[in-house]
């Protein structure tokens, strides 16, 4: 899976569905990972180009030291996400008919950016 690297965190991820459906955004749960959704992702990409990723110090994404103490740039799960999307170009490739990103967060609501 492909990685990228956010203030200093090296963030797992995994896109699944069709390139130019709506995007569903899925972050794990404490003491999970990305494969958290694997029993929904056949539904979820019926209708969404689905992007999974490890939250920071789970599954396959670090958590060095100096990022947890100085936390630079990162607003959680959200913030997580947009700087996946920015480094994997995705709002320059993204036709303008699809609307924005949904972040889905395991035990919390959906948040649009």
């Amino acid at each position: 899976m492909p990685k990228v690297t956010i203030n200093g965190v090296d963030i797992n991820y995994t896109w699944d569905g069709i390139e130019h459906h709506p995007v569903l955004i899925l972050s794990n749960s404490l003491t999970t990972n990305l494969h958290l959704w694997d029993g929904q992702i056949s539904t979820f990409t019926e209708q969404f180009r689905v992007l999974r990723y490890d939250n920071r110090g789970h599954g396959e994404s670090s958590s060095p030291l100096e990022a947890n103490r100085l936390r630079r740039g990162f607003k959680g799960p959200a913030g997580t996400a947009q700087g996946i999307l920015s480094v994997a170009s995705y709002r320059q490739n993204r036709p303008p008919d699809q609307g924005r990103p949904q972040l889905c967060r395991a035990g919390s609501s959906t948040t649009a950016f």
